[in-house]
């Protein structure tokens, strides 16, 4: 595929995606005005998710890993952001919170062996992944497709130069693509137990969709 196909197909995906945030949006609704502390209760959660989708709606993921669990056909693609989404007729993710443990393979894969396994609350889950996707989403619009690992294919340094192309942004992007940005060890020691330091020198390749979801 060319790279203008893997740009037109993200472009598709990302409308796709922001037109069900915005459905979601939409359904909230206004601010609840009135005295009933109940419903006063409800509207606080409904303004969180309402906060969250915004920024969502704007910049929705990062980042894509194609992740082949063992014992299922085929890989399934795992879109990672700062917040999740999810389908609300299909209850299926469209977007993995950066914190889940599938998306700790997005950190930790550096290509090589294509073999992987993360811990789930099921117990550990082993597979391959076939794709890993950085994508530069800026105010809803589509701006940087780069694959930092494709099977079969030599991508040579383009990890280290999309890093590069981030960090190299305005301060306010930098600060605010931090969890993008993040580096293997970096990663092993966000997710180390907190009553488990011994771990936090081991970086584990890792999660596929909150198990994928």
């Amino acid at each position: 595929m060319s790279s203008e196909s893997r740009f037109m197909e993200e472009e598709k995906r990302l409308r796709e995606v922001r037109g069900q945030i915005r459905e979601q949006l939409n359904a909230i609704g206004p601010k609840y005005t009135g005295n009933d502390y109940t419903e006063q209760v409800l509207d606080a959660h409904r303004q969180e998710r309402k906060a969250r989708l915004t920024v969502s709606d704007r910049e929705p993921y990062f980042g894509r890993l194609d992740f082949r669990e063992e014992g299922k056909d085929g890989p399934l693609p795992i879109y990672i952001g700062k917040f999740g989404v999810s389908d609300e007729k299909t209850q299926q993710p469209l977007v993995i919170d950066w914190r889940a443990p599938v998306s700790s393979l997005f950190y930790s894969f550096a290509g090589g062996d294509s073999a992987v396994q993360y811990e789930s609350p099921e117990g550990t889950i082993g597979g391959t992944v076939s794709l890993k996707r950085n994508l530069l989403i800026r105010e809803g619009e589509l701006q940087r497709v780069v694959d930092s690992y494709a099977e079969g294919r030599d991508l040579g340094g383009v990890t280290d130069e999309f890093l590069l192309h981030r960090l190299g942004e305005s301060k306010d992007n930098r600060l605010r693509d931090i969890v993008s940005t993040i580096q293997q060890e970096q990663d092993a020691i966000i997710r180390t137990e907190k009553n488990n330091p011994a771990q936090a020198a081991l970086p584990r390749q890792a999660d596929s969709a909150d198990r994928a979801g």
